[in-house]
């Protein structure tokens, strides 16, 4: 017998995202919340103060015992069957898990305060001889093992699961307040070992198909596996001994997991999806299907027959159906689709509406022309009974959408309308939006343009002159943006401010005065970076609006490194201001350039003041150093233009870029008053936030030069920029800090100055950022 392929199972896929859950929480329990845990360790140490003596000792022997048993029987009963994976499975699960409990309690060890959580993450519980990696590698191994296993053994090995964490409770009070980290990481370390490895496909094989179909009083002669599209099961034809054909559907553990994924993601990021809890077994979840087909078949509707439903293997399902001979829409050319098909297909789904049933997934890939070209509707593993007005419209909204990408949305529109009358079309008409169709059918008909002139082609169909679009999005990806700032500034900031001890205490005692002048340099420098946008297009634009979008851009850049959000921001307001994408690409990344040149020339000039005014307290390189490196700069770059990669970097991508620049420049210089704009503005921007590092320093009376903190400032910037850090979080303070403290400032007055610049042109203009965005997006302008 050929041993089935080995492949990633989303049922491991699914237990690595809801291990990685659970240590999240675990770890934001003990080292956010590990105060309020020393509760519950006093609540349950006295619990265990008033229990007898023997009742951990003996509980913890029973369990000991039981594990050492399982442990030996296991791996002997694995080798001893010649099953050799699933024994290198089984340990590397183990030890993946143990690995990565030590890994995460080193974590937590670092992160926490408490003497008790400390405790508890070092040993596990003072009773206990499990231990956290213990517990934790258990876990790896029920995760990795369930699903080979039978249920009567299956049940034993919860029972077993059960025991050892019933230990933190009983046998070791400090423990207790690990469990949701101990078992998120067993389950992790598990899951990750049997994705990365790879499992044995569990999918039956066409012998238990033909076996469970002949359980069912089915003769069968030939099984195939069916190249069609079905989603969330896996289909076959098969041939019975009258010579009917009929079309299986099995199921099993993992294309329950690949659904419990799919309405999870649907759960977070939609609100008013539609769906029904998960049902709580697979076996509900085929009965369900099975009866939306019988009670769709019973109003007269074209469907497959169900012939018979079944079990199959330890833990999957299966639907048998009578084949019905033609193929899906999907697989038509538009000639093959004439309109008296698509007026027969919108009568069976207003007759399954008149039902009250709601199909759910109206693509193209579920419906079926005969070979008589009638019409069927399969496939109703999502459909629902009693729809509300909300599904139905859905329906609606999503074969519109479907057959649209099929005939063209003005044909599509037409059969609906003909079929179901203008209004049950314009209550459909606000569901016409990407998130609200189903993925194959958003694929199709691609591009955000496209969904435009869908949605107006049917408004102007039905009359409607204003629609109220649905609003099903919980969680975008602007929301993420802003958690993720948020949660970055608070754990980068407060650190910083912890850290520094005297900062409060310098800023009582520093100038107000400069204070000010700081702040208002940070804020001209969105000014000038708003007049230097202006001037990088070749169009009219107006100021403020774009001075507005440089704020958002800012705040863009702050969770992305090398300024790319930033710069997506900018291309993206461009747009929307009619300006062609080339054209939006080429001014940002003119203005980039624009930028970097001004920048370089600041630090050129101020090196060249600082040296000849003998101020300079720092180690300036010698003529014949910088000759050395300048030599090595150029043969390394020779020798990369030698090898094949370094040609097709720059034939493909830098000179590219150069001849864009060039044109680029070459646009702008043909109206002065634009060159003028985008240089003025570069200059503003390098000039503004070198003024505010200025001023932070004489806040705190720092007493350097100008020339000579302005190259510190200027060198480490430009250090700080090329980290791969989110707005140079972390490099941008350290390369100032040791620059000035090495010019001979004090550590504290150089720490207090440099975080106060910071304060004012990185983290204060966060909020404003935001705002910026919000107000652009509702106004359409970005």
């Amino acid at each position: 017998m050929e041993k089935a392929p080995l492949v990633r199972s989303p049922l491991f896929v699914f237990r690595l995202v809801i291990g990685l859950v659970l240590t999240g929480i675990g770890v934001a329990l003990l080292v956010v919340f590990e105060h309020a845990l020393l509760g519950l360790h006093t609540d349950i140490a006295t619990l265990q103060e008033s229990w007898p003596e023997w009742v951990p000792q003996t509980f913890e022997v029973v369990v000991g015992i039981s594990l050492f048993v399982t442990i030996i029987a296991t791996n002997v009963g694995l080798l001893v069957k010649r099953r050799v994976r699933r024994w290198m499975m089984v340990n590397a699960a183990a030890i993946a898990a143990a690995v990565l409990s030590a890994l995460t309690a080193e974590l937590v060890l670092r992160l926490a305060t408490s003497d008790v959580v400390q405790a508890a993450v070092r040993a596990g519980g003072p009773e206990s001889s499990l231990g956290n990696e213990g517990l934790a590698s258990l876990i790896g191994v029920l995760t990795v093992a369930g699903p080979w296993i039978g249920r009567r053994l299956r049940t034993w090995a919860h029972w077993i699961g059960a025991g050892a964490v019933s230990l933190s409770f009983i046998g070791g009070a400090l423990s207790v307040i690990t469990l949701p980290l101990d078992v998120g990481v067993g389950m992790t370390g598990g899951a990750l070992m049997a994705v990365l490895l790879r499992t044995r496909d569990r999918t039956p094989s066409a012998d238990e198909v033909a076996a469970t179909l002949r359980a069912a009083q089915i003769a069968v002669t030939d099984v195939r596996r069916a190249s069609v599209d079905a989603r969330g099961s896996v289909p076959w034809f098969v041939t019975t001994r009258d010579g009917s054909e009929l079309f299986v559907k099995t199921l099993g553990t993992d294309q329950r997991a690949a659904d419990l994924m799919f309405r999870l993601y649907r759960w977070i990021r939609l609100r008013n999806a539609g769906d029904r809890r998960p049902f709580t077994s697979l076996e509900r979840a085929v009965e369900h299907e099975a009866l939306l087909s019988l009670a769709a078949a019973s109003r007269g509707i074209h469907t497959p027959q169900l012939v018979t439903v079944a079990e199959i293997g330890t833990d999957g399902a299966l639907l048998a159906y009578r084949r019905i001979e033609g193929g899906p829409l999907d697989e038509l050319s538009l000639e093959a689709v004439p309109d008296w098909l698509l007026t027969h297909v919108w009568r069976e789904v207003s007759e399954l509406h008149d039902a009250g049933i709601a199909h759910r997934d109206l693509r193209l890939a579920n419906l079926l022309m005969d070979d008589k070209g009638r019409p069927w509707l399969i496939d109703f593993g999502f459909a629902e009974l009693a729809a509300s007005e909300s599904l139905r419209a859905r329906d609606v909204a999503e074969l519109i959408g479907s057959t649209a990408t099929l005939v063209g949305p003005e044909r599509a529109a037409a059969a609906a309308i003909e079929v179901l009358g203008p209004e049950r079309v314009r209550i459909a008409l606000p569901w016409i939006q990407p998130l609200a169709l189903s993925t194959a059918t958003r694929t199709q008909i691609g591009r955000s343009d496209d969904f435009k002139r869908l949605r107006e082609t049917v408004a102007q169909a039905v009359g409607a002159e204003h629609v109220t679009y649905e609003s099903i999005e919980r969680v975008s990806p602007r929301t993420l943006l802003v958690l993720a700032t948020i949660a970055l500034a608070g754990y980068v900031l407060v650190p910083q401010l912890a850290e520094a001890s005297g900062f409060f205490g310098e800023l009582q005692g520093a100038d107000l005065r400069w204070v000010a002048l700081a702040a208002v340099a940070s804020v001209f420098t969105y000014v000038a970076a708003g007049i230097g946008m202006v001037g990088a297009v070749p169009m009219r634009i107006a100021l403020w609006p774009t001075v507005a979008a440089q704020v958002a851009s800012s705040f863009a850049n702050r969770v992305t490194p090398a300024k790319v959000g930033g710069m997506a921001t900018n291309v993206r307001y461009f747009q929307k201001q009619g300006i062609p994408a080339a054209a939006a690409v080429s001014a940002v990344g003119l203005n980039t350039l624009a930028g970097l040149v001004i920048h370089i020339s600041a630090l050129a000039v101020t090196g060249l003041v600082a040296g000849a005014s003998g101020t300079s307290r720092l180690p300036l390189p010698s003529p014949t150093v910088t000759a050395v490196v300048v030599g090595s700069l150029i043969a390394a770059s020779g020798l990369l233009m030698a090898l094949p990669l370094g040609r097709k970097v720059l034939t493909k991508n830098l000179l590219p870029a150069v001849r864009g620049a060039v044109s680029s420049v070459a646009a702008i210089a043909k109206t002065p008053s634009k060159l003028t704009a985008l240089l003025t503005g570069s200059a503003g921007v390098t000039v503004a936030y070198t003024v505010a590092m200025l001023a932070s320093l004489a806040a705190f009376g720092a007493g350097m030069a100008p020339a000579q903190a302005s190259l510190i400032y200027l060198a480490g910037a430009a250090v700080a920029t090329a980290a791969p850090i989110p707005g140079g979080i972390g490099a941008t303070e350290a390369a100032l800090v040791a620059g000035y403290t090495a010019a001979g400032v004090e550590a504290s007055v150089a720490f207090a100055a440099v975080l106060l610049f910071r304060l004012v042109t990185f983290w204060l203009p966060i909020l404003p950022g935001w705002w910026a965005l919000v107000v652009l997006q509702r106004r359409d302008q970005l």
